[in-house]
């Protein structure tokens, strides 16, 4: 018996599960530094270190998940591979970010970029996610098929 498998179908099941595994390298560095192994930094602010009081963040964080979770349902439905594994980049990055908030009530960042930066990998899949979609959407350029 043959099983009639459409290319778009193996084809999100491989970026779903290369996303799933990224999520789950990012939540097990985080466990790393919080254990000592590696140097963390909280922080408490949002985006590049932007200062923001919790009555602005928790609306702002309901509204962006909000676009980015119906943007997925969307390109996943009109079958845009590339936009979906955009969002779901962007999605993933945030829901690890905010496990972080709600347990911690900080973000665990422990990428230290020569004393410049200290990110995570969990910012690394939002940055990647956001510049496919501009580079994309606003210039036209296909970073990626």
């Amino acid at each position: 018996m043959a099983f009639n498998v459409s290319k778009y179908r193996v084809s999100m099941l491989y970026r779903i599960s290369f996303l799933l595994f990224l999520f789950l390298i990012d939540r097990l560095l985080r466990k790393i530094a919080l254990e000592g192994w590696i140097k963390f930094f909280p922080n408490k602010n949002i985006a590049f270190g932007i200062p923001c009081p919790n009555f602005i963040l928790y609306p702002l964080l309901v509204f962006i998940f909000y676009f980015v979770v119906s943007n997925l349902i969307f390109t996943y439905q009109k079958r845009k591979i590339v936009e979906f594994s955009s969002f779901a980049l962007i999605f993933i990055g945030a829901l690890s970010n905010i496990l972080d908030r709600i347990n911690y009530s900080f973000i665990v960042d422990y990428l230290d970029f020569f004393s410049l930066s200290v990110i995570n990998l969990a910012d690394l899949m939002i940055s990647v996610g956001v510049i496919i979609l501009i580079s994309r959407k606003i210039f036209g350029i296909r970073l990626i098929k």
